[in-house]
């Protein structure tokens, strides 16, 4: 991330909002401050009604799961399955964000508190501080039951009693960190197989990549971001793609993803004149989907789907840019130098 710096705040706009990411590079000697593409999505006023009924279904009572450990596992996961999958395309650094996921999958019952706690990444080859405040989904949570909340929406366990014909009750905390790093090795195993398997489908080689996780600066519209993939396909196009592993392609992908796209048409971040097509490459555990999805006149192929993505690339943008509207007054210098 050469010349960038990417930080974490508390939410200045408002105390019960998501941390804001604002990124920060250096052009012609003076710090320029962005805010990133999620940081923007946030902000849409979007129906939250199924999210909330889902929450309602997973609440952690009786034989539910749990929505805040599944929440936690798979921001995790992602971090972990999107550094193996595009590893497999290029050498990718492996950074303190993937060896705290990795990390924290591995000791879910050492982390009680908001305090820092000291870990060491074999693969950095040093040790780094892992915030707890970050982490404040598991504080109070065990490896028996973070692994029944992910195997009961994930992996067909209904009822405790299912768990335990697999796991016995009677294990110790040590038995079930096993058993749940077993699992994390299991699922991102499956999320990089499917990707692979998706980009042979797609055509997507090594030596079609342009970029991987690299780093955008948007001055025009002013926000910033990382876009997973970009790659030219056999037909010579210019493809933007971003990897998930959710139930389906939401609003919020396709958004993400035009916002990735018009950054690299509108920068010298990468050396293309512009973007032909938006993807969404998304692979889901339970139901075992393996999806490329694109917009409405878009060029496909037979793995395509357009289902639900009923906008082309400048409509979708044009969604994008209208929340940037919402930053127009904001000084995230001043949000930098506070924090």
């Amino acid at each position: 991330m050469e010349g960038i710096t990417r930080d974490t705040y508390d939410n200045p706009f408002n105390e019960d909002g998501d941390d804001i990411r604002v990124y920060t590079k250096v052009i012609d000697g003076k710090e320029i401050h962005m805010p990133s593409v999620t940081t923007i999505l946030d902000t849409r006023d979007d129906d939250k009604s199924n999210l909330y009924a889902w929450q309602d279904r997973n609440d952690g009572e009786g034989d539910n799961a749990f929505h805040e450990y599944l929440f936690w596992y798979s921001r995790n996961l992602g971090t972990l399955g999107h550094w193996h999958s595009l590893s497999q395309l290029k050498e990718i650094e492996w950074t303190e964000d993937e060896a705290e996921s990795a990390w924290v999958l591995e000791n879910v019952h050492k982390i009680t508190d908001a305090s820092n706690y000291t870990a060491y990444s074999e693969r950095l080859g040093r040790e780094f501080i892992v915030d707890g405040e970050n982490h404040e989904e598991i504080w109070d949570a065990s490896p028996r039951e973070v692994l029944y909340s992910v195997m009961k929406r994930q992996h067909g366990v209904e009822t405790w009693g299912e768990f335990f014909d697999v796991h016995s009750p009677y294990e110790s905390n040590a038995y079930y960190t096993d058993a749940l790093t077993e699992q994390v090795k299991r699922d991102v195993s499956f999320f990089a197989t499917s990707q692979q398997q998706l980009w042979d489908e797609l055509g997507v080689t090594s030596d079609s990549v342009i970029a991987v996780e690299q780093y955008l600066f948007n001055t025009e519209n002013k926000y910033a971001g990382q876009v997973d993939l970009v790659y030219e396909d056999p037909n010579g196009e210019i493809v933007v793609a971003d990897l998930k592993s959710s139930s389906g392609c939401y609003d919020k992908h396709q958004l993400q993803g035009s916002a990735y796209g018009k950054a690299i048409e509108l920068s010298d971040d990468v050396n293309v004149d512009s973007v032909d097509r938006l993807e969404v490459h998304r692979t889901h555990p339970r139901s075992g989907q393996v999806v490329a999805h694109t917009h409405d006149g878009a060029t496909t192929q037979p793995i395509h789907t357009t289902k639900y993505w009923n906008d082309d690339f400048e409509a979708t943008w044009e969604g994008f840019k209208s929340l940037t509207d919402n930053f127009d007054d904001v000084d995230f210098a001043s949000v930098t130098n506070e924090s």
